[in-house]
């Protein structure tokens, strides 16, 4: 698996021959870091790092040490990295690197708002961009679900074979003690999972077999006589409605005309729907029949990620995440609420 290292001034003088006959051929440069006085510093060693190391074919990304602690701050260092590498040739992702404990006590809103800001302004420059932090950072101090459109740089130094991250990780970083010929200090390591650029947009595919399995499941978790013919239209998504208002009439107090066996007997997503959905909310880990209707509708439109389990997973939140996106809802996919059951099923 392709190892990618990241160096700073601490890693000082590097004999770049010979760590690219090491086997590395991409390495992640810090450029400096961001404060909140416009202090912004350039790493001492950043200017030499790039110049040999492109001079000896390696492949360059960039990322920044955020100490800011307002947006505002973020937006000013952000336009200073762009100065310090708009004239460089930059082959991999630029990224945020957050983990200091100045802007730890930032609540998740703020930090992936920041996140979020520094990665669309990258794009918008034509680099592609994503975050770097730790799991507990992930876990904790951001809403990864909203950071899934970029590159998730992971630090887990855990001495495992693996990650234990649950969700998407683009790079782990899986040790700060790594070894490499050519530099005499300790060097960060990661492994790449999914380095290569991300696509500019998801585009949704329907899938034949993916649609027939929802259609097999209608018939036997609902009672249906569908055709099973792979086919995603509109007496499918009648179906999937009418699922939706059995569950809510369940677990919900939906109150949606049945007949005397319990069967709903409307498959439009009417006013009432629309009232019932604002309380109809699901979120990552939740399971059970609600969520397959979830997974269903993203199969219907074409987003094939989950594994149609009834557990609402990182497949799930990407799906839902893809499609928030691309209808212009929020960017959380980990919860699924009134904006996603209007546009599905509407």
């Amino acid at each position: 698996m392709k190892k990618v290292l990241d160096l700073s001034q601490h890693n000082g003088a590097i004999d770049f021959a010979e760590v690219k006959n090491s086997g590395i051929n991409d390495l992640i440069l810090r450029v400096g870091w961001i404060g909140n006085r416009k202090n912004h510093t350039i790493d001492t060693r950043f200017h030499e790092y790039y110049t040999i190391a492109k001079a000896n074919g390696f492949r360059i990304g960039i990322y920044v040490y955020s100490y800011c602690t307002s947006l505002e701050t973020l937006k000013d260092g952000m336009i200073w990295v762009y100065n310090q590498i708009k004239n460089l040739q930059i082959d991999l992702p630029v990224f945020l690197d957050l983990e200091d404990a100045q802007i730890e006590p930032l609540s998740k809103n703020e930090l992936t708002t920041q996140a979020i800001e520094f990665c669309n302004y990258f794009k918008s420059k034509g680099y592609f961009s994503g975050v770097y932090a730790s799991k507990s950072w992930f876990m904790n101090k951001l809403n990864v679900g909203s950071l899934l459109n970029f590159k998730i740089w992971l630090a887990e130094w855990n001495g495992k074979e693996n990650h234990t991250a649950p969700f998407r990780v683009d790079l782990w970083q899986y040790t700060s003690k790594g070894r490499i010929n050519g530099i005499n200090s300790n060097v960060d390591i990661s492994r790449c999972l999914e380095c290569e650029p991300i696509k500019e947009e998801y585009k949704p595919i329907i899938k034949s077999d993916n649609i027939k399995e929802i259609q097999k499941w209608l018939n036997d978790t609902y009672g249906f006589n569908l055709s099973v013919n792979g086919k995603a239209d509109i007496i499918l998504k009648e179906a999937i409605i009418i699922a939706w208002k059995t569950q809510c009439n369940k677990n919900w107090n939906g109150n949606f005309a049945s007949d005397k066996y319990g069967r709903i007997e409307s498959g439009i997503f009417g006013d009432n729907s629309k009232e019932i959905a604002k309380k109809v909310i699901r979120c990552k880990d939740n399971t059970g029949k609600m969520i397959k209707i979830i997974q269903a509708l993203c199969w219907f439109y074409g987003y094939n990620n989950n594994s149609f389990s009834g557990n609402y997973g990182n497949g799930t939140v990407e799906d839902v995440h893809n499609f928030k996106i691309q209808h212009e809802l929020s960017e959380d996919g980990t919860v699924v609420g009134e904006g996603f059951w209007n546009k599905t099923m509407l």
